[in-house]
């Protein structure tokens, strides 16, 4: 299988992860639901999957290389978390502390990765750049939640979880163009260079 189409499941599966995550963080703003605990582990282990995945095979730019295997690693502190809070195992503010930890670890690793990507992948570019945004403002609500202000940082954790989901859905769509039709070619105005000039 080419590294390229590895990459392109890599993208796919973290956008899932990421996904199930935000449908995760904004179940828990209702209340403790076993469901949205379990969306958050199961979301945060498939972003860490995906991360691994991309990863092994983009191992020629390093900042992109290096950013792949931060998030990876700060996605399963955070699902490592949530699993041992649910089952009681961890209190919450042990709990919270870690996810500061590993949301910082994933925002810091997907700029890392948007500035590997500046020369030839535009949209994953402004795809990693929102995910990095969207770490942060994880990190930001665990911080709230710290502070006895649990509604305000569910609900950022929640934008957060969304803005990580959008994220990586460009960074995906970006992926699966640069694989069907080349280098360079994530962005809709690196088609429009190779149109014929008719007048």
């Amino acid at each position: 299988m080419p590294e390229e189409l590895i990459d392109v499941i890599g993208n796919w599966i973290e956008n899932f992860g990421a996904t199930l995550g935000a449908i995760g963080e904004t179940r828990l703003i209702a209340g403790e639901d076993d469901l949205a605990h379990i969306l958050v582990i199961l979301g945060n282990g498939n972003q860490s999957l995906g991360n691994v995945i991309q990863g092994l095979v983009e191992k020629e730019e390093v900042n992109a290389w290096l950013g792949n295997w931060l998030q990876a690693g700060g996605n399963a502190a955070i699902s490592a978390t949530e699993y041992e809070v649910f089952k009681g195992r961890l209190d919450e503010t042990t709990g919270s502390y870690n996810k500061i930890y590993g949301d910082v670890t994933q925002s810091v690793g997907a700029f890392l990765a948007a500035l590997g990507r500046l020369d030839d992948q535009p949209k994953r570019v402004i795809g990693n750049v929102i995910q990095s945004l969207g770490a942060a403002l994880g990190a930001i609500g665990s911080l709230y939640v710290l502070n006895n202000e649990e509604l305000k940082g569910q609900q950022l954790q929640a934008v957060g979880g969304w803005l990580q989901s959008i994220g990586t859905a460009l960074q995906a769509i970006g992926a699966t163009r640069r694989y069907l039709y080349g280098e360079g070619v994530d962005d809709e105005s690196d088609t429009a260079e190779d149109e014929p000039d008719n007048d």
